[in-house]
């Protein structure tokens, strides 16, 4: 017979404390400090509370004020609401090359496959979009349903077979449809 508990262990911060060995010349005043050691990060907060951070504010959809709360009541880690936003920056700043690299992938595929469904953004109706090929799936919410959000998703030089609902939107596309 066996009986199993499944428990989440007690959450507790890591705070690792970095220190600089530092002087001031005696004779000019100038002050010289080591430089710092190789992947220390350079704000306050480790890339584990920027992905938890993320990762809230973003798959979860929370709002930043209940995240704030989580990180404190789950995580143990206080910070305001404009951490949570300069955190959410940092992480946009972080995706942004991949994010353009998953996009540019899209326009040079053979096939691709695009759709849109409605979405909110904040108190707007707007539109999700989803470019689909074999290896990368590139997602964008804008406001407009038009055919400029697909040309973007696709790119302007995109030669290869598109797979469609045949919304009107899809119609600048001159190639053959699947």
């Amino acid at each position: 017979f066996r009986h199993q508990v499944i428990e989440i262990p007690p959450i507790k911060p890591v705070i690792t404390e970095y220190r600089w060995h530092q002087l001031v010349c005696p004779e000019c005043g100038e002050t010289t400090r080591a430089p710092w050691p190789d992947g220390v990060p350079s704000g306050t907060y480790g890339p584990r509370v920027h992905a938890t951070v993320a990762l809230c504010t973003g798959s979860y959809r929370l709002s930043k004020r209940t995240t704030q709360q989580m990180m404190d009541d789950v995580c143990g880690i206080s910070m305001s609401v404009g951490t949570v936003s300069q955190l959410e920056r940092a992480t946009t700043g972080v995706l942004a090359a991949p994010v353009e690299e998953a996009r540019t992938y899209v326009h040079e595929q053979k096939v691709a496959h695009l759709d849109e469904t409605s979405w909110r953004q904040g108190d707007k109706g707007a539109w999700l979009w989803v470019a689909v090929t074999m290896w990368v799936t590139v997602f964008v919410v804008r406001l407009s349903r038009g055919g400029l959000v697909a040309r973007e998703l696709l790119g302007e030089t995109f030669a290869g077979i598109l797979v469609t609902d045949r919304y009107s939107a899809y119609n600048w596309y001159p190639v053959r449809w699947r």
